[in-house]
């Protein structure tokens, strides 16, 4: 179903007076890529269209109606990039958008946020981010730079934005999805809700002597596997330290993320026994800390978040909020 809503003339008029000026080199690197534009005003998604196609791009035209015809779309089209709106008919782009970056398929797909709540910014990116938020009415000569831009700094984190041997994503992805939160809720007006939890295995001496370096690294997966469904499903998860993990939590007030970890700490703790009957001790203790309650950057949160573990882990705590 496409919305009959039309956009204001002067976008248009703003739209129309640019042309794609890409030189020769990025046309050829904008040949091979497919952007996704998630867009309910037709026009605006029709001129974008043209426009993106004459600079070498394809481009897919999305118009949803929830956030699963997003995750669909991104199955089916498999793009290089999201053009994505915040405000879209019957749900808001944000939905669609941390839905999106908790699924590890789309962890490295760039996401450029459209938003008329951003009118004071030219275009913000995330220097250690993945993302870009662009305000509207917008210059499609700057956008169409932004998509380059975006996906090559995509490609470039990608290469360090896995940790293959634990299944996990690193310690510099986190800290770029903490940069594009923040970045989001400065240029789209959210709530600005964003928490973060390390979470350490007080007990990996005991299960180092018991199953070594190996059997750790299994049980590691598997309180990871474990902890997920427990978790809300924007939840994105990575390695920092050998014996800990963080989660980053979008939407998530400290209060509710408290909560969150309190049970996932109790649900994972005990024993574990592995196949050969090794059973080792699960003791688990977590840090919390919250933007922008106690940091307004990623590496402020990491720091509170490492100062609240530490003393979980002093005073034999599960969990311990950041002060």
């Amino acid at each position: 179903m496409t919305s009959t809503r039309a956009p204001t003339g002067g976008m248009l008029e703003a739209l129309m007076a640019d042309e794609p000026k890409l030189g020769p080199v990025a046309r050829r690197l904008a040949a091979t890529r497919r952007v996704l534009c998630v867009e309910d005003e037709p026009d605006i998604a029709a001129f974008l269209r043209a426009y993106f196609r004459a600079a070498g791009y394809d481009l897919v035209h999305l118009d949803p109606t929830d956030p699963a015809e997003v995750m669909r779309s991104l199955d089916e089209d498999e793009p290089d990039l999201v053009l994505l709106d915040v405000r879209l008919r019957g749900f808001s782009g944000v939905e669609a958008y941390r839905r999106m970056r908790a699924d590890e398929r789309w962890a490295f797909t760039p996401v450029i946020m459209v938003s008329a709540h951003s009118t004071s910014l030219p275009g913000l990116r995330t220097p250690t981010g993945l993302d870009a938020f662009v305000p509207k009415p917008f210059n499609t000569n700057v956008l169409a730079d932004l998509v380059l831009e975006r996906i090559e700094r995509a490609e470039e984190l990608e290469g360090r934005g896995r940790d293959v041997r634990r299944e996990l994503l690193t310690q510099e992805y986190l800290e770029a999805r903490l940069a594009d939160e923040i970045g989001l809720a400065r240029a789209a007006g959210t709530d600005g809700k964003l928490s973060l939890a390390i979470v350490r295995l007080r007990s990996l001496d005991e299960v180092l002597h018991e199953v070594g370096g190996e059997g750790f690294d299994h049980l590691l997966r598997t309180l990871v596997e474990r902890a997920r469904p427990l978790l809300p499903d924007t939840a994105v998860l990575g390695s920092t330290r050998r014996d800990e993990v963080a989660v980053v939590l979008p939407g998530v007030g400290p209060r509710s993320a408290y909560t969150t970890l309190r049970d996932v700490v109790a649900e994972l703790a005990g024993e574990f026994r592995f196949a050969g009957g090794a059973v080792v001790p699960v003791d688990l203790a977590a840090g919390l800390a919250s933007y922008p309650t106690n940091a307004g950057d990623p590496d402020g949160l990491f720091m509170a978040a490492d100062a609240a573990l530490s003393d979980a882990v002093d005073d034999g705590s599960a969990v311990q909020l950041a002060l």
